[in-house]
C-alpha cells in the first residue's frame, strides 16, 4: 500500500509540473510595421520534424483580433460550468477518476488565464494577438496572449525554436 502511495504522490508531482510548465501565457514578440490598418488576422502553421528525442507535430494558430472580436473569443474560450461540474464528477469514478479529473483541472486553468489574460487586455480597449498551439503528439495545447499594435506588418506566424521544421499553412487578413 506504501509503494501505491508513493507512486500515485509522484505521477501527481510530475503531472503538476508538466501542467505548470505547459500552462504559459507570455508576451509574444510584436513587429511594428507602417502598412494599413487591417480589423483582424490569422495565420496557421506547423511544426513538423524529426529530432533525437522523437518527432514533433504541432500546429500553431495566430489570431489577431479587434477588443470586439478578442472578447467574443474569451467568452467561447472561457470554460462552462457544465464541463466543471462534469470534471469534479468524474473524480468519483473508481481507479481512474482522480487522474481524468487532474487533466480535466489542468486544461480548465490554462483557458482561464488565458481568458483572464485576454479581458485584461480588451478592458483596457487593446487588441490582442492569441497564439494556440495543439501539440499533436502529447495532446497539450498552450495560449500566449498579447497586446496587438494592429499593423499588417505583425500579422506573422508564431516564431518557431528551428523555424526550417515550420510550415504556415494559411494566412488571412481582413481589412
Amino acid at each position: 500500500m506504501k509503494k501505491t502511495i508513493a507512486f500515485v504522490s509522484v505521477l501527481l508531482l510530475v503531472f503538476s509540473m508538466i501542467t505548470f510548465n505547459s500552462n504559459h501565457v507570455g508576451a509574444v514578440n510584436v513587429q511594428q510595421g507602417d502598412f494599413k490598418s487591417p480589423k483582424s488576422g490569422f495565420v496557421k502553421s506547423t511544426y513538423k520534424g524529426s529530432t533525437t528525442g522523437g518527432g514533433m507535430d504541432i500546429e500553431y494558430a495566430d489570431y489577431y483580433m479587434s477588443v470586439k472580436e478578442a472578447r467574443t473569443f474569451a467568452s467561447k474560450l472561457d470554460q462552462s460550468n457544465k464541463s466543471v461540474v462534469a470534471w469534479a464528477a468524474a473524480s468519483f469514478i473508481p481507479g481512474i477518476g482522480p487522474y481524468i479529473t487532474i487533466f480535466g483541472t489542468a486544461e480548465s486553468v490554462k483557458r482561464g488565464t488565458a481568458t483572464s489574460a485576454i479581458r485584461k487586455l480588451t478592458d483596457k480597449n487593446k487588441k490582442v494577438h492569441v497564439t494556440v498551439s495543439l501539440d499533436k503528439r502529447y495532446g497539450s495545447t498552450m495560449y500566449n496572449v498579447s497586446e496587438w499594435s494592429g499593423t499588417r506588418a505583425s500579422i506573422v506566424a508564431f516564431k518557431a525554436p528551428a523555424p526550417k521544421y515550420q510550415k504556415v499553412v494559411v494566412t488571412k487578413v481582413t481589412y
